[in-house]
Formats: structure tokens, C-alpha cells, sequence
């Protein structure tokens, strides 16, 4: 198991999956709030985008913090489908070629791959991002944000109904993969983006009859 060396953060989280050097190539870690899972994520810029993209940046490393619901049936299957996992007749998680990963009555283990499958694939909320050099303090300020929304509820619900792009989506729709929320509510109030999202993603003509039913202008 890797640890980042900064004891407070690694009390609270437990390494999920990446390199062994972390710092050069990245990783996962996560820690269980009941049924979801609050996963940072860590990256070093020249790693993912090469020297010439990663002098364009602010720091040297990007950490994310995202939260993955294992609860959430449709998202979890997606995941594991991604993965090359699927759930047997008796709900354990297998691989295509039928070796077990986790057994459902092994409910810690069990959701653990499921949240490093959906982890993996984006299905998961975007709480929190930033970029630095001083891994010490990056790892420090997410620990921060993660026990804020573990403590305490009105934090946590603000967060995750805030808009996270430019068509309205929240971070609870963004968690669930909807888009389409965003879209009524941007065709309703006659937002040219989300127009032009919804032709880009339904066609011209469905979105007009869309526009009609919310009744857009």
C-alpha cells in the first residue's frame, strides 16, 4: 500500500490504485463515508501533458477530489463494464475471464472495486481541484474539503448544488451522469449554450420540440 507520507492524510485515506512512485506518475486514494466514497486524485503535469504543456501550468502537480456513489445501480454497472467486470447471478464482482474480485457478502472489499472501477471511468461528483508545488499543502488543503463535506451536511449539499459548467449542470447531476436537467432548465429559460447542446446532442428538430414542451421562447 502507498503512503504520501503526510500522516494526517494518510490516517483518513487508504491508496486505491496507481504507481508506486506516485509522485511522478500519479494515483488514487479514498476513504469510505457510508455507501460513497471520497477519492483524491493526483497527477504530475509533465507526466500527463509532457514538459512543454506543464510549464504552461501553476505548480507541478493537479489533485482532484471527487466523490463516487457505490449505491448508484446504473453508474456502478457502467463502471465495471468499463473495467471488464460484471456481477454474477449471486451479485459477486468477476472478471470476463470468471475469476471472483469481490464477493458480495465481503461488502468492504466489494464496494472498495466498485469505486475503483466508477473512479476510474468519471463516474463520480467533482468537489474540489487545485494545482501547486508544495504536495504537502495540496494533500493538507483536500484532507480540509473532505472533512468539511464528511461533518458537515449544509456544506456538503451547497457543494453539491453548485453549477459546474456552463450550461447549469450541478455536481450531484454531474455525479449522476445527467445532463439532460441542465439542458431543460437551460431550453426553458432560452440559454443559447444549452440550445446549442441540445442540438449537438438530440438534433435540430427534437430540440425544437423540447423547446415546446418547457416552453421556451
Amino acid at each position: 500500500m502507498s503512503k504520501t507520507d503526510f500522516p494526517e492524510f494518510d490516517a483518513a485515506f487508504e491508496f486505491l490504485t496507481g504507481d508506486v512512485s506516485w509522485e511522478d506518475y500519479g494515483g488514487m486514494w479514498c476513504r469510505r463515508v457510508d455507501h460513497r466514497f471520497h477519492v483524491v486524485k493526483i497527477l504530475n503535469w509533465e507526466d500527463a501533458v509532457g514538459s512543454a504543456g506543464a510549464s504552461g501550468t501553476d505548480g507541478t502537480h493537479h489533485i482532484e477530489l471527487v466523490e463516487v456513489d457505490t449505491n448508484d445501480v446504473e453508474q456502478a454497472k457502467s463502471g465495471l463494464d468499463s473495467c471488464g467486470y460484471y456481477n454474477d447471478e449471486d451479485g459477486n464482482i468477476v472478471t470476463d475471464q470468471g475469476d471472483i474480485l469481490a464477493e458480495l457478502k465481503d461488502e468492504g472489499r466489494w464496494r472498495l472495486v466498485i469505486c475503483e472501477a466508477m473512479a476510474q471511468c468519471g463516474h463520480s461528483a467533482p468537489l474540489d481541484q487545485e494545482t501547486g508545488s508544495d504536495l504537502s499543502q495540496l494533500f493538507n488543503n483536500v484532507l480540509i474539503q473532505s472533512n468539511t463535506y464528511v461533518d458537515d451536511e449544509e456544506a456538503y449539499e451547497k457543494r453539491m448544488n453548485r453549477p459546474v459548467n456552463r450550461i447549469g449542470s450541478t455536481v450531484r447531476e454531474m455525479q449522476k451522469g445527467d445532463i439532460n436537467s441542465a439542458l431543460l432548465r437551460g431550453l426553458a429559460r432560452g440559454d443559447e449554450k444549452a440550445e446549442l447542446m441540445s442540438v449537438l446532442t438530440f438534433g435540430r428538430e427534437s430540440t425544437k420540440e423540447l423547446k415546446g414542451l418547457v416552453g421556451s421562447e
